[in-house]
């Protein structure tokens, strides 16, 4: 699913802590409710938010989008790298 995930790039300590922050939000991507909407929308959404958080960079951008609701997070996520990010519709 994450052929390769972006090295992150900060303090030593910035790096530890958005490397656990990421795999937390990756597991909560994967654990994300199929009720919740249609299963064809779920699966383009978790796709997209798998995209776009396997190349954010900066561990300080994990550690300031650390708080608020998943498509939100990830949407500021891609706006500080510069990551294009489309909800699906």
């Amino acid at each position: 699913m994450y052929s390769a995930l972006a090295t992150l790039e900060g303090s030593e300590k910035q790096v530890a802590w958005a490397t656990d922050m990421r795999a937390k939000v990756l597991a909560e991507l994967e654990q994300m409710p199929k009720g919740a909407a249609t299963q064809e929308w779920r699966d383009a959404f978790v796709a997209e938010c798998q995209r776009v958080l396997g190349q954010v960079r900066r561990a300080k951008t994990w550690i300031d989008n650390r708080h608020g609701d998943f498509g939100a997070r990830v949407a500021r996520m891609a706006r500080a790298e510069g990551i294009a990010f489309s909800m699906p519709q």
